[in-house]
Order: C-alpha cells, then structure tokens, then sequence
C-alpha cells in the first residue's frame, strides 16, 4: 500500500498543495499578528478545523485515560513495578519514538505525497503511548538512582504538582509572546533557535517558580481555586514548622 502512494505521487500536484498551504500559512500569520480580536478570530477559525475530529479526540482520550489508570494500578506510574517492567517499556518506547521520527526525517528529506505523511501521523499517535510509558521508566530509574541523575524528577516534581497552572500559565507566556494586539506579535518571525530558546527559558522559569511556590503553599494557585469550587474551603498555605510542632504536641 505504501508502496502504491509512492507510485502515484505526482510532483505537480505536491507542490500546488504545498503553495497552498504556505499561502495559508502566510495569511493566519498576518492575523495572528494583527490587532487582538484579529488573531482571536484567526485562533478561532484554526480550532473549527479540528471540529471534526473531535469524536476521535474524545475516544483517544478515554481510551489513554483507562490505559493511564491501569498503569497506576499496577504500580507503573508510581515507581512501585519491577525494574526488568521498566526497562521493557524504555526499550519499546524509544524504538517507537526513533521509528516516527524516522518517518518525519524521510518526509521533510523526500518530500513525500499527503495521503503517506496522514499515514506517518497516524502512526505517531498510535505509538504516543509507547513513547510516554518510555519516559515514565527514565523518570523512575532516575528517581532510583543515588547520584545526579535523582536530581531531574526532584526538579520536575513541583511542576507537576500544579500542572494546571502551569499549563495556562504557558499559553498565557507564548500567545503573549506569538500573538498580536496582546503581545509582541512575533508569530511566524521566530527562526528554530530562538525558538528553542524560548522554549527552554520558558521552562526554567516554569521550574523555578514552582519549586519556589510549592515550598511555601500545600498546591498550586488554581488547583486552589478548583479545589475550593468542587470541595470548599482549602488550606492553601503550608503549615509553619512551629505550628506543626505545637499540634503534635
């Protein structure tokens, strides 16, 4: 089959998609980088191209969410199964990730047709899973180590804890940064370094403010609010040293 998509790939027709698609490209960049309501409107169009997915969206993430509940059943996500399980899933999981990109280095390289690189997608979300259990086994044999190696999933532990915040915190960094109206408008205007730049600098602070954050507080701020919502009233701040030790007396 992969074969016969190759077979019937024809040049002229790849690259009208391709100008195509980077007119299109050119034209949500000027609207990203345009007044507020243009790039909110221009956000809003790209989200409706998704619409018709959402039936899938929506099984694929029940289905990670039974996966992701069984993992923790079975001691997977909390450090408690064999270390021959995790090796396993590190040697399976990377295989797959090397696999996909494999396939997206012959692609951009190639220049292979459409309905290959829609089979080359589908093939990075089946094997997604994989690739996030790999990293669930380094994160472990991390934790387990005695030597620097402990230090990453300590470093990280905070930002989980308030994923929440940290998720919308982010949007609101990079639309601030991408987006026009709002932001520094550089949507489209970033070559790769900086943008890996960005990504890291971002991350470092992200790291830093919630390691700084949960040193002082029992969760993050809208883990509070959320909690309060569905549970009411929550502590948010930690208990003093003396407070703790007074109580246990």
């Amino acid at each position: 089959m992969t074969a016969a998509i190759v077979m019937q790939h024809d040049p002229a027709q790849a690259t009208l998609e391709t100008a195509k698609a980077v007119a299109k490209s050119k034209a949500a960049e000027v609207q990203y980088g345009g007044t507020f309501l243009q790039s909110l409107i221009q956000n809003a169009k790209d989200r409706l191209g998704y619409l018709s997915g959402e039936p899938f969206i929506f099984v694929m993430t029940s289905a990670l969410m039974m996966i992701g509940l069984g993992c923790f059943k079975l001691g997977v996500l909390t450090g408690e199964a064999s270390k021959r399980t995790y090796a396993t899933l590190v040697a399976v999981g990377l295989t797959a990730s090397a696999a996909v990109g494999g396939m997206v280095v012959a692609q951009v390289l190639l220049g292979l047709p459409r309905p290959l690189s829609m089979i080359f997608q589908a093939v990075q979300w089946m094997t997604a899973p994989l690739t996030t259990l790999a990293y669930v086994g380094l994160m472990v044999f991390a934790a387990r180590s005695k030597g620097a190696w402990s230090a990453i999933p300590k470093a990280l532990a905070p930002v989980g804890q308030m994923a929440f915040t940290n998720y919308l915190t982010q949007s609101l960094i990079m639309t601030s940064i991408f987006y026009g109206g709002r932001g520094l408008a550089l949507h489209g205007k970033v070559d790769r370094p900086l943008l890996a730049a960005l990504t890291v600098a971002t991350w470092t602070v992200q790291i830093l403010w919630s390691r700084w954050w949960m040193d002082r507080f029992e969760m993050g701020p809208l883990e509070w609010v959320w909690r309060r919502l569905y549970r009411g009233p929550t502590r948010l701040r930690r208990a003093q040293p003396q407070a703790v030790s007074a109580l246990a007396k």
